[in-house]
């Protein structure tokens, strides 16, 4: 199932975030959206997971606009990790988790085996199945971040869009979780994800789609777009680079003024 925004524009309130954004999300790929703070991130994963409409342009999920699809038939395609999930009822892991099968029950259904067997893998994926009698508003920031990665996992849709699935996570959980949506996208989930560490982008993603002041600044593959020109165009930062074990090392030591090309 193959995700697509068009020429995609989104207002909140009377400022465009969003200003003709084209991205696509295909199966079996893991894409990272990255960006600096403000850039429209967040917004764009909203958009795309239905929860905020089109202000100009569209997303289609499918080949058909998000717009005239039910909640049902949403629900069941994708499935979306917001950022900073809270819950305000005292659910166990377990029971959160089981609230991502809702889209695949009738009305007023119970879960079955193959709901159960769901929600027991997600839990194990997710690294929370220790965690599963906790009571979710007791858990550490981690700890709940990685139960609501495992609802979101439940779902088993064709679509899993994570807004900084990382957030909170120490550095093994996170390179978990990244381990994780690279899994996903080997299955042939079209995964999404906003990320802010470079490195796990570089090294996780297929492509990368790099958000500036609510439009496209670069997209490709992780070398092309984290070029130096392009950090200091964007962040606004000089990089250190290296390799460890073969995989990319990116971090950002020093600042320069946006838009200027670095010595």
């Amino acid at each position: 199932m193959v995700l697509t925004a068009e020429r995609l524009a989104v207002d909140l309130g009377k400022r465009r975030v969003l200003d003709g954004v084209d991205f696509t999300a295909i199966p079996g790929e893991l894409v990272a959206v990255i960006g600096p703070n403000g850039a429209g991130k967040s917004t764009l994963a909203r958009a795309l997971a239905g929860l905020l409409p089109a202000s100009a342009g569209r997303v289609t999920l499918g080949g058909a606009d998000l717009a005239t699809l039910s909640p049902a038939a949403q629900a069941k395609a994708r499935a979306y990790l917001p950022q900073g999930a809270t819950l305000a009822w005292p659910l166990t892991v377990a029971r959160l988790v089981a609230l991502g099968r809702l889209p695949h029950l009738a009305p007023l259904g119970s879960i079955g085996d193959t709901d159960r067997a769901a929600i027991e893998a997600a839990m194990a994926r997710a690294d929370v199945l220790a965690l599963r009698d906790r009571v979710v508003t007791q858990l550490s920031g981690g700890e709940r971040a990685r139960a609501f990665l495992a609802r979101a996992l439940a779902v088993e849709a064709g679509v899993l869009i994570a807004d900084e699935p990382l957030a909170a996570l120490d550095p093994g959980h996170a390179l978990d979780v990244m381990a994780l949506l690279r899994a996903e996208a080997e299955r042939g989930v079209a995964a999404v994800a906003v990320l802010h560490e470079l490195t796990l982008a570089a090294r996780f993603a297929d492509r990368l789609v790099l958000i500036d002041r609510g439009r496209v600044a670069a997209e490709g593959v992780p070398a092309d777009v984290l070029a130096d020109a392009t950090l200091a165009a964007s962040y606004g930062v000089t990089a250190w680079r290296g390799e460890a074990c073969g995989a990319p090392l990116i971090v950002p030591f020093a600042r320069v003024s946006r838009g200027r090309t670095p010595p």
